[in-house]
């Protein structure tokens, strides 16, 4: 049920964002993720996340980008509780329908141990690639790897699908 909620609230949010940024050249958006756990000589776990995405693009080449993605299922014992990113995209359009791009930024997660396991929280310097595909005029879709987190233990790696949409 917890899921459902946050899948609720995440829609509610980018259907928001859409009638107060129409006309201002703004995007929102969707992801899943599956994210990778890396602790230093232990296994990886993969549990999977959303998140919004909230972006505008300065020119065919410069965005910059805000995400709040929440977990919506664990691997074993670990799950995404939350995490929040800002970005700048630097962007190379192949055609009207096709463009790559790489990110830098900050992002901070917390992860949730179950079964007694505690948490870790961390911050670090961001970087990623991707691809983004044209639908139509409005609408996107893209696939993107991004290691979110590299902390002293383990590290944080995203991939991710994604749905945008202009205004």
């Amino acid at each position: 049920m917890k899921n459902v909620g946050r899948t609720a609230v995440l829609a509610t949010a980018i259907a928001a964002c859409g009638t107060a940024f129409a006309d201002q050249g703004l995007y929102v958006g969707g992801a899943l993720s599956r994210v990778e756990f890396k602790p230093d000589g232990g296994p990886t776990f993969t549990p999977t996340a959303i998140a919004a995405v909230v972006g505008k693009e300065f020119s065919p080449n410069f965005a910059g980008e805000v995400r709040l993605g929440a977990g919506i299922a664990a691997d074993s014992n670990v799950e995404v509780d939350n995490y929040v990113g800002v970005y700048g995209k630097g962007m190379l359009p192949l055609s009207k329908e096709v463009a790559i791009y790489g990110l830098l930024g900050l992002t901070s997660t917390k992860l949730k141990f179950t079964g007694g396991g505690g948490s870790a929280s961390d911050s670090s310097l961001s970087n990623g690639f991707g691809a983004d595909f044209a639908l139509n005029r409005g609408t996107s879709i893209g696939v993107e790897w991004a290691s979110l987190v590299r902390a002293s233990g383990y590290d944080v790696n995203a991939l991710s699908l994604l749905a945008k949409f202009k205004f």
